[in-house]
Order: structure tokens, then sequence, then C-alpha cells
């Protein structure tokens, strides 16, 4: 989601408020080894009408960055997750969250993070 570093107001380019919001935001294309991550993405916000856009200079920038993305890209690792998209209980929720408090503190005295999802959601 776009921070609101920096904010600056323009015209909606949908609905034509004039206070809609230059927010800064974080877009990722691709994916594995091909994953490219592009940060400090202007994203044009509007609380009128709830849009999000991307300027054609934005979007000119993007497709240039990703064409030469090995020159302005320096490589990082990055921490992946999968969104589980199931629903789960109040009580699996409050458990998968406390294994992952208790994960993070010391992660060598609780079972691996992925595991204990499993084993919760296999529950169900």
């Amino acid at each position: 989601m776009p921070n609101n570093r920096n904010a600056k107001t323009t015209a909606c380019n949908v609905c034509g408020y004039r206070e809609a919001r230059t927010k800064y935001g974080t877009r990722a294309y691709g994916k594995g080894a091909d994953l490219l991550v592009i940060e400090n993405v202007p994203v044009v916000v509007c609380p009128s009408c709830g849009q999000s856009q991307l300027t054609a200079e934005t979007l000119h920038e993007l497709e240039r960055i990703k064409l030469h993305r090995h020159g302005p890209a320096k490589p990082r690792s990055v921490a992946v997750a999968s969104f589980i998209g199931m629903p789960i209980s109040e009580s699996q929720c409050l458990l998968l969250d406390e294994r992952l408090r208790q994960h993070e503190e010391n992660p060598e005295d609780v079972e691996p993070w992925e595991k204990v999802r499993n084993d919760i959601l296999s529950e169900m």
C-alpha cells in the first residue's frame, strides 16, 4: 500500500476531485528468479472515488526500469509469503499469531513456522 511520504495533491483523472494525492509505494513484477521489486513508485490516489492510478510518465519510467533491470536494480534477498486463501476460525488465528510470535522471538525453540501453519490448517 502506498505511504504518505511527501504526498502532494493533484486532480483525479477519473472523477476530477482536486485533492487526489500522490503517494509512494512498491510494485513487484515477475516471479521467482525474474522477480523485480521497484520501490518509491508514485501512485495518484483519490480519496473521493477511491481510484489509484499511475501517470503516463510513471508507466514509461517503470517500463524503462524493467527493460534495463540489471542497471538500476541492486540484488537483495526478499522474504516471500503465500496467501492462505481460506477462512480460519478466531481460535486458529490466535494460535497462529501466538506461534508466529514465539517463532520470531526464538526460532530454534519452536517448530518451523510452515509445519505449525500446516498442522493447524489440516485440523480444519
